[in-house]
């Protein structure tokens, strides 16, 4: 399933969820960030836009992107009932952002990395809009180091939009790579049931059964990350700045 498709059936159950809209994620990319008045803000990839209406109450403007249809009209319905009047918004597919070179002093990509295919191309994207000495905060999942096949074939599985979520050492090369100095970043480490990591899905399905049955087959090879009735999520968000 495309990234379109799974996101479009699934517009309602991300505009609900908790660790979307809040999150402890999100309150480390504005504390690390420090918006500012005069900043110009993209953020990439915003699903419902949670990250860019907590934001645009910071910064001069906010530029709202997505590559979902369904889930740009979610944020733009979120922008008006927030009555936020600094937001406009874009359509496309990263990595091609149609907007202009060093249009931003800060962008933000919240929550989808892992759903890329090319990311050094959407990282070099990103650098590409943003001003010399601008800022790019990532929060993303993190592969645990020498697991990385057997933890992004799980979160397949879960969701075939995934495509592959990086190890820290491998998010910290890619930033470098793409023309960017990192600031800093932190690793959280989150405990969830089974069922948590696996909505929308229903553990009763042909295919949360399969998740399940991989999981506990990870579990019996010392699989890092699990843990008796569910299993544990790393996750990471990176300060880097624009040479």
């Amino acid at each position: 399933m495309d990234f379109q498709k799974f996101f479009g059936q699934n517009v309602e159950h991300y505009s609900r969820s908790r660790l979307h809209s809040r999150g402890e994620d999100l309150e480390i990319m504005v504390r690390i960030v420090r918006p500012e008045g005069t900043d110009v803000l993209l953020d990439a990839a915003a699903g419902p836009g949670f990250t860019a209406l907590q934001f645009s109450e910071m910064v001069s403007s906010t530029v709202i992107h997505d590559g979902t249809p369904g889930m740009l009209r979610k944020a733009m319905e979120l922008v008006k009932e927030k009555k936020a009047r600094n937001c406009s918004f874009v359509l496309s597919t990263l990595p091609e952002l149609p907007l202009p070179d060093g249009a931003f002093t800060v962008v933000t990509c919240r929550r989808a990395l892992h759903h890329f295919h090319n990311v050094h191309e959407t990282l070099r994207e990103f650098r590409r809009v943003l001003a010399p000495g601008g800022r790019l905060c990532i929060s993303d999942m993190v592969a645990p180091a020498g697991w990385e096949e057997q933890f992004n074939r799980l979160e397949w599985m879960r969701d075939s939009s995934h495509h592959w979520a990086l190890s820290e050492e491998e998010m910290l090369m890619e930033l470098e790579e793409a023309g960017f100095r990192e600031v800093e970043h932190s690793i959280m480490v989150n405990s969830l049931d089974f069922d948590q990591w696996l909505s929308p899905l229903d553990s009763e399905s042909a295919q949360g059964m399969a998740c399940r049955a991989y999981l506990e087959k990870l579990s019996g090879e010392g699989f890092p990350l699990a843990r008796p009735g569910g299993l544990m999520k790393l996750h990471g968000v990176y300060l880097a700045v624009r040479d």
